[in-house]
């Protein structure tokens, strides 16, 4: 079998890291918009104000968790490409 390229091994950590950007960039989006078009007209402890930075909040954490399985699973199929190089280095 062939070697993975070194991007490719390194890609589990790449899609770790980029889950963490995205999670902060997409709720700081998010918290932007709402306080930007509520900012003059709602109290901060507004239930409508409250929601909407709970659904922000949970659409960040959700496309990170997306992110982190993606790495996860570029992870396990490295690993299982690994345990097949081994046996069929071992024939």
């Amino acid at each position: 079998m062939t070697q993975l390229p070194d991007l490719l091994r390194r890609a589990p950590k790449i899609f770790y890291v980029l889950s963490l950007i995205f999670a902060a960039a997409s709720f700081g989006l998010g918290y932007w918009e709402i306080t930007v078009y509520t900012s003059p007209y709602a109290n901060p402890g507004d239930p409508t104000v409250r929601l909407a930075l709970v659904k922000a909040l949970f659409q960040a954490l959700q496309e990170a968790l997306y992110i982190v399985g993606t790495g996860a699973l570029i992870d396990i199929a490295i690993r299982i490409w690994d345990k097949m190089d081994r046996k069929e280095a071992a024939q």
